[in-house]
């Protein structure tokens, strides 16, 4: 009899394990299929991580976002002479900068959610860049030029903020500002890229715009002999009564060729002016009609895009 029982149990022990075993595998087998009870499993959504290491195989980028999933953050800024302590309303949670995935939801981020992320997952919207769009091979800058976009923007799959942290890092930077101008038309063209206080998206962009005619022209007035290749040098004819303190610093390279050490220049000015507030510093490239070309970092309320932009 007791015989009897000691095969009973093992009997059901076998099958209650086998069971187990059965669900498991059916488990294995559902996490392995897109269909599940007949719906579609939809697939993860790239996460911050898998875009800068451009691993983005198994995921899918996020669509257009708008507003944020938090009221609008005002963000301070350094107190200055003209009372700009705030920047403009940004749509992210925080103003630490930088895209991290609790900001995927935000249109403060969407250049990286979505813009950047649908074009390394479809190169044909990526067709310039920098490097290979391989996984695990190091950040690399690329043209955004994504159907129905009024302008062309360049950016890099290293998450960064914006112009603050270009100077931290200026051989990586110095040559974005390379990349940004093989991109551009240069007797047609102007690249600009916003100071903290008036970005819209809180991942480094430089936008490719139509020139602004005034700038273009003032620039051709200039001597260039005055300036040098090196150093952001203060323009002192540039007409500064606009009652907002704008000025613009320049360098200047001559015969067509590309300026180099841009974000070098500007962490230089930055170390020689350390009391300058840095949040209204952006920066811009316009090439005149004598083919100098001249990179300057604009320090102004509204930014360098009204400066060397058209409309």
């Amino acid at each position: 009899m007791a015989k009897h029982w000691l095969l009973l149990t093992l009997a059901l022990g076998w099958s209650s394990a086998m069971s187990f075993a059965g669900l498991g595998s059916f488990h294995d087998h559902a996490l392995a299929n897109p269909l599940l009870y007949g719906r579609a499993v939809p697939p993860p959504l790239c996460n911050s991580t898998e875009i800068s290491t451009m691993n983005m195989g198994s995921c899918v980028c996020r669509e257009q976002q708008f507003g944020c999933s938090s009221p609008p953050m005002n963000c301070s800024v350094c107190p200055n002479s003209k009372g700009e302590f705030l920047t403009a309303f940004k749509n992210v949670t925080t103003c630490l900068g930088g895209c991290t995935d609790r900001e995927a939801s935000c249109q403060g981020c969407g250049l990286w959610f979505h813009s950047l992320c649908d074009c390394l997952k479809n190169p044909q919207w990526c067709n310039k860049t920098s490097g290979p769009i391989k996984k695990d091979t190091g950040p690399i800058w690329v043209l955004l030029s994504q159907p129905g976009a009024k302008e062309n923007l360049t950016t890099t799959n290293e998450r960064v903020s914006g112009i603050l942290d270009t100077y931290e890092k200026p051989k990586f930077f110095d040559e974005g500002w390379e990349f940004s101008q093989s991109c551009y038309k240069p007797q047609e063209q102007a690249l600009a890229m916003n100071s903290v206080r008036v970005r819209t998206h809180e991942q480094i962009h430089t936008h490719i715009c139509k020139r602004n005619d005034a700038m273009y022209n003032f620039l051709g007035a200039e001597n260039p002999n005055h300036y040098n290749s090196e150093d952001l040098t203060l323009v002192s004819n540039y007409p500064n009564n606009d009652g907002k303190g704008t000025d613009i610093l320049c360098l200047v390279v001559k015969n067509g060729d590309p300026v180099k050490n841009f974000a070098s220049a500007l962490g230089q000015l930055f170390a020689k002016y350390p009391n300058t507030c840095q949040q209204r510093i952006g920066q811009a490239i316009l090439q005149d009609k004598y083919k100098n070309t001249w990179a300057c970092a604009t320090n102004t309320t509204n930014g360098p895009l009204g400066l060397f932009c058209g409309k």
